[in-house]
């Protein structure tokens, strides 16, 4: 369903994710923190599900463009709720370094997500 000018982004972006859920894992463990629900990880989840339906009926630069604008929404979410909670609310303060780790990472995802929509949008 996904064209040729995100499919290559959509693969990279897995990876990327894939990579940072096991950082965060291996993270955890080893200050020995588990994982609970939150307000944020559930409307995350939540918007993640209902872009998936909705991305599943597209295709073409409709796909592209549906894809980019989730990904910026995410990654804006994220990125406030890093600054306004996550890292304000971290009680260890190796966690709380991790965070501030991720954060650039997530503005950065968030900036070329910004940056692929403009270029789509200029076509």
């Amino acid at each position: 369903r996904k064209s040729a000018d995100v499919g290559p982004e959509l693969s990279h972006a897995r990876r990327r994710h894939g990579a940072a859920k096991r950082r965060l894992g291996v993270t955890s463990e080893k200050l020995g923190l588990r994982s609970e629900e939150s307000e944020i990880s559930r409307s995350l989840k939540a918007h993640a599900g209902e872009m998936e339906g909705i991305l599943m009926g597209q295709k073409g630069s409709e796909f592209d463009r549906s894809y980019l604008e989730a990904q910026a929404a995410d990654h804006a979410s994220l990125l406030k709720a890093l600054d306004e909670k996550l890292i304000p609310k971290a009680g260890s303060t190796a966690f709380r370094s991790y965070l501030k780790e991720l954060r650039p990472v997530v503005e950065r995802h968030l900036d070329h997500a910004k940056s692929l929509k403009r270029e789509l949008a200029e076509r």
